[in-house]
């Protein structure tokens, strides 16, 4: 069974770190779901993804809590997980493709489902069902407008300099162990 921080679901893969994966993207309803999209260092959704409708003019290393869509959407204890959470990811489960996104199974025997949702560009969606492109929290570098994220498809899986800043990509949250008042908090 898995466990909730602030009513959202988290599951335990089993991984060295500690670290808890969400069972959904941030917007979704079911693991399936593709969910929202989320240009870097925004907060909500919006018509558009364009460079001139980009808000969010920092250029931070690491994104602050309140620039974080899984902080601020879901509240303390969740964020957006960082390039080594993916890299761990990567190298501590099994990764299964199935239609759509790929199952991704840890050393508990529970697991995770990462749906193939494409980027959003303008207000056009590219590569649905055949890509996932989530955020990491880590910027290339202060000069750069691309941001490190985690990319996949039916053949592969890995981290990678991202694309711009201001496109829509998808958020899984990760949060931490947490003592047993904050779990299953409504």
């Amino acid at each position: 069974m898995n466990s909730k921080l602030n009513g959202h679901e988290y599951v335990d893969l089993g991984l060295p770190s500690g670290t808890l994966w969400a069972s959904c993207n941030i917007g979704a309803e079911h693991p399936e779901d593709y969910g929202s999209y989320f240009a870097w260092g925004e907060t909500s959704e919006k018509k558009q993804y364009l460079n001139s409708n980009y808000t969010f003019k920092e250029k931070p290393l690491l994104l602050p809590k309140e620039a974080d869509a899984a902080h601020v959407n879901w509240g303390e204890g969740w964020r957006i997980p960082s390039t080594e959470d993916f890299i761990e990811l990567i190298n501590e489960c099994k990764w299964i493709w199935v239609s759509k996104g790929y199952q991704v199974v840890g050393r508990t025997g529970n697991s995770i489902f990462l749906p193939a949702a494409g980027a959003m560009d303008g207000s056009n969606c590219y590569y649905r069902n055949i890509c996932g492109v989530y955020w990491s929290r880590i910027r290339y570098s202060k000069s750069s407008l691309s941001v490190e994220d985690f990319i996949f498809r039916c053949c592969e899986y890995r981290t990678a300099m991202g694309g711009r800043s201001y496109y829509g990509q998808s958020v899984r949250p990760v949060c931490y162990p947490m003592n047993k008042e904050q779990q299953n908090k409504p």
